[in-house]
C-alpha cells in the first residue's frame, strides 16, 4: 500500500502553518512531513487536527537556502552547524511525535572524498543522536551541481 504526507512546508499554503494540520487531516493522506521549521516549538508541539499517528518526518534545518541550498551534512567546515540544527529537528520531532529525521546530503564543496567523508560522519553522528528515530536520506542532481549520493 502507498503512504501520502502532505509537506505542510509546501503543500496548504492557503492556510497559516499551524492550520495547514488539520488541511491536512481532511484530505486522503497519511500524514505529514514538516521541511522548514519556523514556528516555536511551542506553538508546533500539539498542531491542531494532527494526531501523532501522522506525524511523518522533520527535515533538519539545512542553513540559508537562499545561498544555493547549502544543506549542511556534507560541509567539513559547517559541523557544529550541522550538529546544532540536528538538535533542533529532534526537538521538533520529539514534540510532534514524528518518526523520522529526513538529511539532505548538501552541494559539495572542495575535495567530493572530503566531503564525503564528512557526510558518513554526519550520517553516524545523527544515527547515534537520534535513538529510536529514523533517518531519512535522499540523493539529489540538479543542474549542474551534482549533490553528493549516499553511495
Amino acid at each position: 500500500m502507498l503512504t501520502f504526507r502532505a509537506n505542510l512546508s509546501w503543500m496548504f499554503k492557503e492556510h497559516e502553518f499551524l492550520d495547514r494540520f488539520a488541511a491536512a487531516a481532511m484530505q486522503v493522506l497519511n500524514g505529514w512531513n514538516i521541511f522548514f521549521l519556523r514556528p516555536p516549538i511551542r506553538d508546533i508541539a500539539a498542531p491542531p487536527g494532527a494526531p501523532q499517528a501522522q506525524a511523518g518526518a522533520v527535515q533538519c534545518p539545512a542553513g540559508d537556502l537562499s545561498k544555493n541550498g547549502t544543506r549542511l551534512c556534507c560541509l567539513p567546515a559547517r559541523r557544529a552547524d550541522f550538529r546544532s540544527s540536528l538538535a533542533i529537528a529532534l526537538v521538533y520531532a520529539r514534540a510532534t511525535g514524528a518518526p523520522r529525521l529526513h538529511l539532505m546530503a548538501g552541494v559539495v564543496e572542495g575535495s567530493r572524498d572530503t566531503a564525503l567523508t564528512t557526510y558518513k560522519d554526519s550520517l553516524n553522528y545523527a544515527c547515534d543522536a537520534a535513538g529510536d528515530l529514523d533517518i531519512l536520506i535522499e540523493t539529489v542532481e540538479s543542474g549542474r551541481r551534482a549533490r553528493l549520493s549516499a553511495e
